[in-house]
């Protein structure tokens, strides 16, 4: 799963973090944030679920 995302500076300056990475790409210029299902799995065997009220 990947996060395209824009991320403004104080200056006006726009990062733009959208580069998709493909299996057997090079480093990217300006990567998107993704997630993997094992990462996934792996934060939800570590952090207890609390249901919230309400």
């Amino acid at each position: 799963m990947t996060f395209k995302a824009l991320q403004t500076y104080s200056d006006g300056k726009t990062a733009r973090w959208i580069d998709a990475a493909e299996s057997g790409d090079e480093e990217l210029e300006n990567p998107a944030p993704s997630s993997s299902q094992e990462l996934r799995q792996l934060h939800a065997d570590r952090v207890p679920f609390r249901r919230i009220p309400g």
